[in-house]
């Protein structure tokens, strides 16, 4: 199962839980009882209920929402999985997110209250820009007012791993107050990546804590890279943009050789964007990866959930002998042993490990064979 996932969530934040009750035909589906939502955190390939509310119906019958307090939960990754009871029918719908503790809560701003937020600790949701893509890069949409929301639909529908950007100017304004926006905003966001046959909840149970020093955008990437590298190797159409794209069923054998070939790949290509990241960020990147030290001692940091000691041979006086910062050579490690399982998943997923693979067809032997006698004349 393919998860929405939400994004990245402050610890202390208040998050909205919203379902929409209605077909692919717009039509409005009576629930035969109230809208529920369980809160589930991730621990290791499983996840546990932490919480359980009731959603508020609203007025137009068909929206139910409900004002979620995070409550200071703990850095990890959390599912939201709707449930819905039509004509004696269930139905679920999860959604993903994950929590930090050190990001900074998003909020809209506008023009009233951008001159007085400078001492303000928020970011913007959208990010403030001055220009808008030509009408080349533009694409048909229908817009529908709803009390205070907006309503934007793409005509040709969302295309799979695209990225998509909408353009709020400022001459969006309150019919009520007539305040205007306060400047040109420009919002993005992906649509589903494909192929994807693994979750980041199964890289995490590979990475540990490493998982937390990466997006989870960046995750779903490196996911949709090793589903793609998937269908190369079985020689099938790799972009779910083209046609012929098919993905794969459980029922196929190479299914679940799929799925743990794509965790321990996505795994490598993250480990290697870490590593990259240490060596080449540079100090004006806000985006830095920090490796925290051990308090009291210059010899020693933590990686993730690893405490590591830096050794050296004082009769010698000699180190290690390698020039690369000691937290990168902890990380080829992992990726080394990484590697072993990426390879066995690698053989099983195309066929290399199965029993009588490796057998000879054909074999020659010499032996006891005696030099020619000498035909010198």
């Amino acid at each position: 199962m393919v998860l929405k996932n939400i994004g990245e969530i402050a610890s202390n934040s208040t998050i909205l839980l919203e379902i929409v009750t209605k077909d692919t035909g717009d039509n409005v589906l009576s629930v035969d009882q109230p809208v529920t939502a369980i809160i589930q955190r991730g621990i290791g390939d499983s996840a546990v209920v932490v919480d359980s509310v009731t959603l508020n119906t609203l007025n137009n019958g068909y929206s139910y929402q409900y004002e979620y307090k995070l409550n200071g939960l703990s850095e990890d990754v959390y599912f939201i999985i709707y449930k819905v009871l039509v004509n004696g029918n269930s139905y679920e719908e999860t959604e993903m997110f994950s929590v930090k503790n050190n990001i900074i809560v998003n909020t809209f701003e506008s023009s009233a209250n951008m001159e007085s937020s400078e001492t303000d600790q928020t970011e913007p949701y959208a990010k403030n820009t001055k220009y808008v893509l030509p009408f080349d890069f533009q694409i048909s949409t229908t817009l529908k007012v709803e009390e205070n929301k907006v309503h934007i639909t793409l005509d040709e529908g969302l295309k799979p791993n695209h990225t998509y950007i909408i353009y709020v100017t400022n001459q969006i304004q309150s019919v009520n107050t007539g305040e205007k926006l306060g400047g040109n905003y420009a919002l993005n966001f992906s649509s589903s990546y494909s192929p994807l046959y693994a979750s980041p909840l199964e890289v995490k149970s590979i990475l540990k804590d490493i998982f937390f020093y990466f997006k989870m955008e960046d995750i779903y990437i490196a996911l949709r890279n090793a589903g793609q590298k998937v269908h190369q190797l079985l020689r099938m159409t790799a972009s779910a943009n083209l046609t012929g794209f098919q993905l794969l069923t459980e029922r196929d054998n190479t299914f679940f050789p799929a799925s743990k070939y794509s965790v321990y790949q996505a795994a490598n290509q993250l480990l290697n964007q870490l590593i990259i990241k240490m060596i080449y960020t540079r100090e004006e990147d806000d985006d830095s990866t920090t490796i925290t030290s051990v308090e009291g001692s210059n010899d020693s940091f933590v990686l993730g959930d690893f405490e590591v000691t830096k050794k050296s041979t004082e009769s010698t006086g000699s180190s290690s002998g390698s020039d690369e910062p000691p937290e990168v050579i902890v990380l080829q490690r992992l990726i080394k042993e990484n590697e072993q399982e990426l390879k066995f998943w690698k053989d099983a997923l195309m066929g290399r490990n199965a029993r009588g693979y490796s057998n000879p067809i054909s074999a020659t032997s010499r032996g006891g064979v005696q030099a020619p006698e000498s035909r010198d004349i």
